[in-house]
Formats: structure tokens, sequence, C-alpha cells
């Protein structure tokens, strides 16, 4: 499954936004394939808000129960009169398009008809599963009380302008309420095999910025008691509290041939560098990238951080994966907040080529504030946040192109904005004596020569 596109309506900061995704194309031998998009802008401007979005509705049909607390989803706006609502209550909306592999439409096509064919028990209709919309979609209301954090979400509910065209006889003759109230598609296919808690399909995973691991204090049976799995994979970009999943809780578990998968994959996530892992005392796990054994537990903050994510991506998708496929052919989205985190300046300039070009099939959506990740990425596979004067959050697509472009030139681009790469009082400094030069005065033009050239 991946993400096609997101209507966001008085979301977090947005107003009513339109985003559309870079997805993955499939059966093509084309070198480019593009499986990313890559979100830049300012603190504030809806990155992260973003990747939230997505996680919660791409999970919608077993968002219920799930351990998923709505707080502060809508934005705090006046609300309009023309809206209906109470005066005290702010409401928005996060509607996803989504496009399945094509196993994950068959099993969705059987459960359509199997829909159908529940509906027509209770209402005489003939209608055609077949030409029920292929395309799936989710939305997610919610309201809040203005004196209140806490979310009232009504979601479940599929494709309902697609579903509203489809079913006009049955809701002709018994109401829209009445049909979104009785025939609820989202409650079978959240009991479908496409939504099971340890299928392959809908694979959604989500990372913080954090990339918290707990070797000593991870609880498997804790953490399923409090969340759905499938919220757990998603869950620490909505609590930071929780941790990743050590490698200590599912490597030693794997099948020795799956086991050298999985370090093949990890060399290739590392740029081709070799790596093995073995047991160690003490509830961890010997790392060796070329140079001898390591705990994981005393490799360098940046090989943590970015091991933790890519270790708990592989590791959920080994839980829910059959023997006989490859991790590669594994299809889903992953969202990764501040894809560059911890990572050395020439890390961040392969990072996602590596990431992508190990896992073609899946669709990564990912946020950066550095412009050395930003110039390996070509503009149509670019979002741009950008802050109003209002406090609201638009986005627009790249246009710019940032290829072989130096990290000065980007951060002067229209994807960063600034005026200038030094420090303010420098630059503050040269804009003064610059004026002065203008104006004669031949020593304030040599102090900013200067100060240009780094000599001062």
């Amino acid at each position: 499954m991946y993400v096609r596109s997101l209507i966001l309506e008085n979301y977090k900061c947005f107003d009513i936004e339109a985003i559309s995704f870079s997805v993955p194309k499939r059966n093509t031998n084309d070198a480019s394939v593009n499986n990313y998009t890559l979100i830049v802008g300012d603190n504030r401007s809806g990155k992260s808000a973003i990747l939230k979005a997505i996680a919660f509705n791409a999970i919608c049909p077993i968002l219920s129960g799930s351990g998923f607390r709505p707080v502060f989803l809508s934005r705090n706006k006046a609300v309009k009169s023309s809206e209906r609502v109470d005066s005290d209550m702010l409401v928005g909306a996060v509607k996803g398009t989504y496009l399945l592999s094509e196993s994950e439409l068959d099993i969705e096509f059987a459960q359509r008809q199997a829909f159908v064919k529940h509906i027509q028990k209770v209402v005489d209709v003939k209608f055609d599963p077949a030409k029920i919309p292929s395309m799936l979609g989710f939305a997610v209301d919610f309201q809040r009380i203005v004196t209140s954090s806490q979310e009232k979400l009504n979601y479940f509910i599929v494709n309902p302008f697609e579903q509203i065209t489809f079913f006009e006889d049955v809701i002709s003759k018994i109401g829209v309420k009445d049909f979104f109230e009785n025939f609820r598609y989202e409650e079978h296919l959240a009991n479908s095999v496409l939504f099971g808690e340890f299928s392959p399909y809908c694979f959604v995973a989500g990372y913080h910025p954090s990339r918290r691991i707990e070797l000593a204090e991870w609880n498997a049976a804790a953490m399923n008691r409090q969340r759905g799995i499938r919220y757990q994979r998603v869950a620490g970009l909505f609590e930071e509290q929780v941790s990743l999943r050590p490698l200590t809780g599912w490597f030693q578990t794997l099948s020795k041939q799956r086991q050298q998968e999985v370090e093949h994959l990890l060399a290739s996530l590392l740029g081709g560098k070799p790596i093995r892992l073995t047991e160690a005392p003490q509830r961890d796990i010997y790392v060796d990238l070329g140079d001898g054994p390591l705990p994981f537990s005393v490799l360098s903050d940046g090989y943590r951080a970015f091991l933790a994510w890519t270790t708990d991506l592989i590791g959920q998708m080994c839980d829910v994966i059959p023997d006989t496929m490859a991790l590669t052919d594994m299809t889903g989205i992953v969202l990764i907040d501040e894809i560059d985190a911890h990572l050395h300046p020439k890390w961040q300039r392969r990072v996602v080529q590596d990431v992508t070009r190990t896992f073609p099939n899946l669709q990564f959506i990912a946020t950066t504030h550095s412009p050395l990740v930003a110039g390996t990425v070509h503009p149509e596979n670019v979002l741009v946040t950008e802050l109003q004067d209002d406090g609201t959050a638009t986005v627009r697509r790249g246009t710019e192109a940032l290829i072989g472009r130096s990290a000065n030139e980007i951060l002067l681009s229209s994807y960063f904005g600034l005026d200038s790469t030094r420090s303010g009082p420098v630059a503050e400094e040269i804009t003064k004596l610059l004026r002065q030069a203008t104006d004669g005065d031949q020593d304030a033009a040599l102090k900013a020569m200067r100060l240009l050239a780094g000599r001062e």
C-alpha cells in the first residue's frame, strides 16, 4: 500500500491543504525509480504534522482500541457558523487515498464482494461489486471542545465520496446517515487479512527523530497490552517515550537464511560496509563493522541511531513477511522524521539513496533540515512547507534543481530561504560596512572585504 494523496482540513497548522506524494514505480527497470518524498521547511511549518497525518490515517480501520490518543489535532481557529457545529467545538479532518499492490487489490476485492452480500441481506438492490472503486481511501474526522486538549474521533469512513456514488441506490432507500451507521465497510476491512496484526499487507512504520532504543527495558508483552501492534509501528511519532525494538528482541529468532539476508540489507543501508551480528551478554548484541565486534549499546550515536530505526523496520517486516518472500519485495509506507538526525555530513549526502535503493518497493516519506540531504534529490520529490503570516502552513512542490549545487547555494535557495549563511552579527556587520563603503569610506570597504574573505 502506498499513500497517493492527502487532504488536510483544519488540522494542526493547516487550514485546507491537498498534498500528493511520489510512489514507487512497479515492474520497471528505470534506474531513477522514485520511491521517496522529502519534506523541507522551517520549524512549526507542519513537516512532522504531515507524517503524523499519514500515520493515523493509513491505519484508520484499526485505530479504535489501538492505543492511539488524539490530542490537539484540530487547529485553534474560530469556527464558522456555516460549519453548523456548536460554537465551542473545533473540527477538522484528514482524508487520504492509497494505491494497493496486486495482492492487496485481490484481497480487498474479495472483501468488497462479501460487503455487497452483507448489504443485500438487508436492502433489495442489485449492483456489481467489480464496479466499486479500486482506490482505497480513509477519512478521519475529529472534533475538540475548545477548553480541552482531547479529541473525539469520528473515523472509519472509507471513500465516502466514491462510496456514495456507487451505493446511490442503497442510499436513496435508507439515507446517507443510516447507510454509514449500518454498513461500515471499514469494519470489514479491520477484520480482514489486509489489516491483521501480523499481515504483510497495508504495512506502515514511522520514526521520531530521537530514535530512542532501550535494550534492558524492552518488554514486548507490556507493549502489546498498551498498544495494538500496527499502532506500535508508528507510535514513536506521537509518543516520544516509546522506544524502538532492539535487535535482541527478534534477530536471534530468525532462520539462518533470514539472518544472512538481514545482514546483507544492513550492509546495503550502510553504503556497502559489511556487518555481522552475533549474540552478546546482558541482552545486547555484537555489531561487527569490520574492525571487531562491539556491543550495540557502545556504538557511536550516529551508527546507533541509524541502526535503531533501520533494524526496527527490518524486524517489523520480518514479523509479517512470508518465509518464501524476500524482504526487498515488501511494499508499504515508511515515515522518517529528520532522516539526517545524528548523521555526519558525509553520511547525510548518501542516506536517501542508501535507504531507497535497499528497499525499492517501500515508499519513504521523510523530513529534513539538512541542505546536504536536500541536495541529493530531484525537485519533483521535494515538498516545501511554509508558514504564512496568519499562522497557517502551506505546501508546495519543489521546482528548483538542487543536485550538483553546494550546501551554501541550497541554503540560499527557495527551499530554505536564508538570505545569508553567515552568522547574524557578521552578516549585519558586512551589510553596515558595505553601506559605508558605498558612501566613500575606504576603510569600511577594506574591512568588509576582509570579513568576506574570512580574514578578519
